[in-house]
């Protein structure tokens, strides 16, 4: 997220722009914006930490009568947990086309295929297990330059991965992130299946068994 000084395109200010079909995610390489000057990242400023998302309050409110029979707790597990240092929000996207179906899916997932991550997942042999817990410094929440990001950066800046929680070492943040919620993690495991079970296959054809 960039801010300019003026805040009126944001997704809650702006009548035009109700309808977001991404996920809350920070700011990505922002030295490769070429023609715009002076900008402020504020990806991480707990001030705006809720811009793109819905808070549970506003879920709450704004779609009273549209959830009066649902399961509010179900809902936050499927679609809520994208944390910016402040409240954790839903993803708009999600929460529009639950209440117009009233089934819970992998609405956002199914926007597009994550191609492009599956194959950095395979080419670097990554433990994709790790993503259920891990602990890092500033070296992934705050790293823009686009020419050299390790793949937690990619996942944490596309909305795979989130902040979970913040601690201080040392005079040194310490950010542990995870899965924002379960449509995110139950669809890139599944996406990753099928590489998986491929290797499985080559493996038994080649004479090798599973440990």
């Amino acid at each position: 997220m960039i801010k300019k000084n003026y805040e009126n395109h944001t997704h809650k200010n702006n009548p035009v722009n109700t309808f977001d079909p991404f996920p809350p995610c920070p700011g990505t390489g922002k030295r490769r914006l070429s023609g715009l000057n002076n900008l402020e990242d504020i990806s991480l400023d707990n001030r705006y930490s809720a811009i793109c998302g819905y808070t549970r309050n506003e879920l709450e409110s704004v779609f009273k009568e549209p959830l009066k029979l649902a399961d509010l707790n179900e809902i936050k597990e499927w679609y809520n947990g994208y944390n910016f240092l402040g409240e954790p929000v839903y993803n708009p996207f999600d929460v529009l086309l639950y209440l117009k179906s009233g089934k819970f899916r992998n609405y956002w997932f199914e926007t597009g295929s994550p191609s492009f991550l599956i194959k950095l997942i395979q080419d670097r042999k990554y433990y994709v297990p790790v993503l259920e817990s891990f602990h890092t410094g500033d070296e992934i929440p705050g790293s823009f330059e686009i020419d050299n990001l390790s793949l937690e950066t990619i996942l944490f800046q596309t909305g795979y991965i989130t902040i979970k929680s913040r601690s201080e070492l040392d005079s040194e943040y310490v950010y542990t992130l995870s899965y924002p919620n379960l449509e995110v993690k139950k669809s890139l495991n599944r996406s990753l299946k099928p590489t998986i079970s491929g290797k499985r296959n080559d493996k038994s054809q080649n004479g090798m068994s599973e440990p």
